[in-house]
């Protein structure tokens, strides 16, 4: 219909995810909002799947929690599952799988870069297999931990391990 020349009887929140979604409108005025419960999550289909954080660094945070599942379908080569585009010395959070299925995770969120890497040796995950990681950080304390899609351990570092090294329980 006619907006009578102001949009306004025909104006209001046309996204039908918003909490305010008006089923009559067919102009968008903005007013849309969003539940915001803290609860987020992301799902990829597996072709050149990314997210852009935009100027975010892992250095500004100094808690958080990151957790996800994979699977490598070869091992052709090593496969980024998390990383920064560039690092810009304050924080870096990563987690990649190596061309023999070892696998490596960092989360350095000190101002200096400094904080946590882990490693898992040759053989920890296999190809065409499920896995579920989380990587959890406060302050100077690091953990990571991998299960496969029963909910059995992988490999865990309960004990995190200390600024500036290398978990590595292979050695």
């Amino acid at each position: 219909g006619v907006c009578q020349g102001d949009n306004s009887s025909c104006s209001g929140c046309t996204d039908q995810y918003a909490d305010n979604y008006d089923e009559t409108a067919n102009v968008d005025d903005g007013s849309c909002t969003y539940p915001d419960n803290g609860d987020y999550s992301l799902s990829f289909d597996g072709e050149d799947d990314y997210v852009a954080l935009d100027g975010l660094t892992w250095g500004s945070l100094s808690s958080g929690t990151i957790s996800g599942s994979f699977m490598v379908e070869n091992f052709t080569t090593a496969g980024q599952i998390i990383g920064e585009a560039s690092y810009s010395g304050i924080g870096a959070l990563g987690l990649l799988v190596n061309n023999s299925g070892g696998i490596w995770a960092s989360v350095n969120n000190e101002a200096d870069g400094m904080g946590c890497n882990f490693e898992f040796g040759s053989g920890t995950v296999t190809e065409n297999e499920w896995y579920h990681f989380i990587m959890t950080w406060e302050t100077t304390s690091w953990d990571f931990y991998l299960y496969d899609m029963n909910g059995q351990v992988v490999h865990d570092s309960f004990t995190g391990c200390a600024s500036g090294t290398t978990y590595n329980p292979n050695t």
